[in-house]
C-alpha cells in the first residue's frame, strides 16, 4: 500500500473518531441531563419503584439504567437499584440490590451485606458468593423467596442450575480468539504475531467509548495488517451506538464453520487449513442499536477493495509430504478495475441483526442464536460489479432433561446480481455436510440443516461422556443459467451475466425438493461440556461410502 494512502487512512480515521466524539457530547447534552443516574421514567413507573423501595427498605445510594459491572476491586457502600438490565456483581456492596426487570448475576467473588431482589428477573449465584440477607424473585406479582446462599450440593447434584449457576455468558469471551496476544498461522500469511482487542456487541462498562481491533505482522507474506475501530454510546443504558473501522487484513468467510483456534492448530500442526482468503481494505461506517444483553442490529456503509491471495507458506510441524490446499480466488479470473488494477472495488449497504438467548457463546446447552445479514451493492454506489448477498442462521438449543439435549440449526443463503467467488455458498465437510467432502458444493444458493441429539453416558456406559447422533441435510447450488465456472475468464458470457442480473432472491428455490438435497447420518463422541468430540459421518447417497472422521474441539454449530 502507498505511503499516501496510509496517510489518508489515518487523516480518516482521526476525523471520524473527532466527528462521533463531538455527536456523543451533543446528544449526551439532551440525553442525559444534569444527573448521570436518574432513571429515566414516567410518573406510574417512578412511583411502582418507590413503591418497592420501601417496603422492602431499601435506601438507595445509587441507581442505574442498563447494564452494569461491579468488578472484584469494587466497593459500594449503600443499597443498589438497577433498572432495565442486568448487574453483574464480582466486588462488595455493603447494603442491598434491587434489580427491576433484569437480572443479578454474583461471581463467586462477591459479597452482599443485605439483601438480593428481582422484580421479572432472576437472581443467579456462582458457588463462593456470600450473601448475608435472603434472595429473593418476582415474577408477575409471585414472590419467591429463599434463604441465602440458594445452591446446595443436592441442587447440584441434580442439576438444578436455577440456584447453582455456573454462568458462562456471551460477553465472558475467555477462548483463544479474545485473547490480548494475537497469533494465527494460514497458508496465505504463515505465521501472523500482535495485539488485539475485541469488539464488544454490549456495553458492560461506564464508558461512552470503545475503541477494538488488532494489528501484527505477517512473517511470511512480510505484510502487516490491521483492523481499528471504535464505537461511540449514547444514553443511559448504552444501547445506541455510533462507530467506524478502518482496515487492511487478510480475511475469510469461513469463520461460521470452524474456529480460530481450530484452524490455527489444524493449519500449524497438521497443514490442513480449513478456510479460504482473501485481502481487504477499506471502512465501515455503523451504527448499533443494543436490546437485551446479546441482541443488537446493525446499519453500515463501506468502502472496500479485494484482491486474491496466493499460498505462502507450506510449513508445519507434522503432515509429511501433504500439501496445503490451493487458496481459491476471491475474484472472477482477469478481472481488471477501471482503475486497470486487479482490485474489486465495493461500496456497500450492509445490515445485520443478531438475536441471541444462548448461555453460552462456545457450548450452548439452551437458547436460541438468529442472525441476518444482508449486503446491498446497487449501480449508484459506483461499485466495479452489482449484487447482494442475504444469509439467516438459526439455531435452537433444547434441553431435554439433566442428560439429554437436542440442537438444531438451519442456514439459508441467497444473493441477486453476479456474485464475486469469495462470496459463494459453500457446504460439505467440517461442521457442515459432514459425511462429504470438503466444500464439495459451491452456488449462490444454500441451504443447510443440522440436528443433534445428545445423550450424557454417565451411569450406563462411561462417566464423563456424551454420546451425540446427528443428520445433516442440505444443498448448495447454482441458479441456472448464472454458473460461472468452467467459464470464469472476465468478463464472463453475455448470458451468464444476464442470467445472473435477472436474479431476485426466490430465484432457484423452487425446483428444490428432498430428492435434491445431500443428507448424511452419524454419531459423536464428545467430552461432558462438549469442548472435544470425534464425528462419525457416512453420506446417504450411495451404498458402501465410508465414514468420514472428524475430530474438533468446539460444537459443530
Amino acid at each position: 500500500m502507498q505511503r499516501a494512502t496510509i496517510t489518508y487512512m489515518i487523516i480518516l480515521f482521526f476525523i471520524s473518531f473527532l466527528v462521533i466524539l463531538l455527536l456523543g457530547f451533543l446528544l449526551q447534552m439532551q440525553l442525559y441531563g444534569a444527573e448521570p443516574y436518574v432513571f429515566a421514567t414516567g410518573p406510574e413507573e417512578k412511583n411502582a419503584i418507590e413503591e418497592l423501595l420501601d417496603k422492602y427498605d431499601i435506601d438507595p445510594k445509587i441507581r442505574f439504567r442498563g447494564d452494569v459491572e461491579i468488578k472484584p476491586d469494587e466497593e459500594i457502600n449503600g443499597d443498589i437499584v438497577l433498572q432495565q438490565g442486568t448487574l453483574w456483581i464480582k466486588g462488595k456492596v455493603d447494603g442491598s440490590v434491587l434489580v427491576i426487570n433484569g437480572d443479578a448475576e454474583l461471581d463467586s467473588t462477591a459479597r452482599i451485606d443485605g439483601r438480593v431482589l428481582a422484580i421479572n428477573g432472576k437472581v443467579w449465584v456462582k458457588k463462593g458468593a456470600v450473601i448475608a440477607g435472603d434472595i429473593m424473585e418476582m415474577t408477575d406479582g409471585e414472590l419467591v423467596e429463599g434463604e441465602a446462599p440458594w445452591y446446595s450440593q443436592e441442587d447440584e447434584e441434580n442439576g438444578d442450575d436455577r440456584r447453582y449457576h455456573d454462568y458462562p455468558r456471551y460477553d465472558d469471551c475467555d477462548s483463544f480468539e479474545c485473547q490480548p496476544i494475537w497469533i494465527d498461522y494460514t497458508r496465505v500469511d504463515g505465521l501472523t504475531l500482535g495485539m488485539q482487542k475485541v469488539e464488544e456487541y454490549h456495553r458492560r462498562h461506564r464508558h461512552q467509548v470503545q475503541l477494538f481491533g488488532r494489528a501484527g505482522y505477517s512473517f511470511v507474506r512480510k505484510e502487516f495488517q490491521y483492523r481499528a475501530g471504535l464505537k461511540r454510546y449514547f444514553g443511559y443504558s448504552g444501547s445506541f451506538a455510533l462507530g467506524a473501522e478502518f482496515y487492511d487484513q487478510t480475511e475469510t468467510e469461513d469463520r461460521w464453520i470452524i474456529t480460530d483456534m481450530e484452524n490455527f492448530l489444524a493449519a500449524s500442526l497438521i497443514r490442513e487449513d480449513f478456510r479460504d482468503y482473501y485481502h481487504q481494505q477499506g471502512f465501515r461506517l455503523f451504527l448499533n442499536n443494543e436490546f437485551g444483553r446479546h441482541s443488537f442490529v446493525q446499519f453500515a456503509y463501506a468502502n472496500e477493495a479485494f484482491s486474491d491471495l496466493g499460498i505462502k507458506s507450506r510449513w508445519s510441524l507434522f503432515g509429511g509430504d501433504k500439501r496445503f490446499r490451493s487458496n481459491p480466488p476471491a475474484l472472477f479470473r482477469g478481472f481488471v478495475s477501471d482503475d486497470g488494477d486487479s482490485v474489486l472495488n465495493i461500496r456497500s449497504w450492509q445490515g445485520r441483526l443478531c438475536i441471541d438467548s444462548r448461555n453460552d457463546r462456545d457450548f450452548a446447552t439452551r437458547g436460541i442464536y438468529f442472525q441476518a445479514i444482508a449486503q446491498m451493492v446497487t449501480e449508484n454506489l459506483e461499485s466495479d460489479i452489482a449484487f447482494g448477498r442475504y444469509i439467516a442462521d438459526l439455531r435452537l438449543y433444547q434441553s431435554l432433561g439433566w442428560h439429554e439435549r437436542l440442537a438444531f440449526r438451519l442456514r439459508v443463503g441467497t444473493s441477486t446480481g453476479m456474485l464475486p467467488p469469495m462470496y459463494w455458498f459453500e457446504l460439505g465437510g467440517v461442521s457442515t455436510l459432514r459425511g462429504y467432502e470438503f466444500k464439495e458444493f459451491a452456488g449462490n444458493r444454500m441451504v443447510l440443516a443440522n440436528l443433534e441429539y445428545s445423550i450424557n453416558t454417565d451411569g450406563f456406559f462411561i462417566d464423563g461422556l456424551n454420546l451425540i447422533f446427528f443428520v445433516d441435510s442440505g444443498h448448495a447450488w447454482f441458479v441456472s443459467g448464472t454458473d460461472p465456472r468452467g467459464h470464469q475468464e472476465w468478463p464472463l458470457q453475455p448470458t451468464v451475466m444476464e442470467s445472473s442480473e435477472s436474479l431476485d432472491i426466490t430465484s432457484g428455490f423452487d425446483r428444490l425438493d428432498w430428492s435434491s438435497l445431500h443428507t448424511n447420518i452419524g454419531f459423536a463422541l464428545a467430552g461432558e461440556d462438549d469442548d472435544w468430540r470425534i464425528n462419525f459421518a457416512r453420506r446417504t447417497d450411495y451404498d458402501g461410502a465410508d465414514f468420514v472422521i472428524t475430530f474438533r474441539l468446539n460444537q459443530s454449530f
